[in-house]
């Protein structure tokens, strides 16, 4: 093959690894918290895993905030990014910008109304019934046990037998609706009052069940404030 022929793949390659420069990954360690404003093109790792910096789903583009890891007697289970609309982020922004981050900010994001969504990127490779019920169990506080059970089974029929290592669940909320898709496959919707805050607060609550997912979520918000 000529070196005429060659040219066209060598300059793709160079913008590949120019693009790779401009649009670097934001490298974290530990149970550690990811931002970025990239709009065009961009990855932020948590706790090792690669994160897209905006994502599109249900309408409105969305920004990555920040996350961190759940963990299960202390194994890495899958790390929690939590994304939201620009707007709804300098709306909270200019609400918490005043000293009063800590008090109410988490409740706030969590009972905001606009789209926001959880991705959930699985470190290792778990039962999908074990993923359902537990995410369900730690609804019953805020939702009740019948409810809780009506979202158990319906993510529970969106898996799979099991959620590989590597796998996405993505859980979208806009007001009372709750849309879930795994692994870009079209979503699914389930409405129930509540529903959406109640799952925010799993991670977001007065007790989270990984409390380094929250810290990690507001030290990264906290960052967004100062900037």
């Amino acid at each position: 093959m000529s070196k005429a022929a060659n040219l066209p793949s060598l300059l793709l390659v160079v913008a590949v690894a120019a693009l790779a420069v401009i649009y670097k990954p934001t490298h974290l360690s530990g149970d550690g918290f990811a931002s970025t404003t990239t709009d065009i093109v961009g990855l932020a790792e948590i706790d090792g895993l690669a994160f897209p910096s905006m994502i599109s789903t249900q309408g409105p583009k969305q920004t990555l905030i920040g996350g961190g890891t759940r963990r299960k007697w202390n194994v890495k289970v899958y790390a929690v990014g939590f994304f939201a609309e620009r707007k709804t982020i300098k709306a909270l922004q200019r609400k918490h910008s005043e000293g009063n981050l800590e008090s109410r900010f988490a409740q706030d994001f969590a009972e905001h109304r606009s789209t926001k969504s959880l991705l959930l990127r699985f470190h290792r490779g778990v039962s999908s019934e074990d993923v359902s019920d537990a995410l369900g169990e730690a609804l019953v506080p805020s939702v009740g046990e019948v409810n809780a059970k009506e979202f158990q089974d319906f993510l529970l029929s969106m898996l799979n037998d099991r959620v590989e290592k590597g796998s996405d669940i993505y859980i979208t909320c806009r007001g009372d609706k709750v849309f879930v898709s795994t692994n870009g496959k079209d979503s699914s919707a389930i409405s129930m009052k509540g529903l959406s805050s109640a799952i925010f607060n799993i991670y977001l609550g007065s007790k989270p069940v990984s409390p380094p997912v929250k810290e990690g979520f507001e030290k990264a918000f906290g960052e967004l404030i100062e900037t």
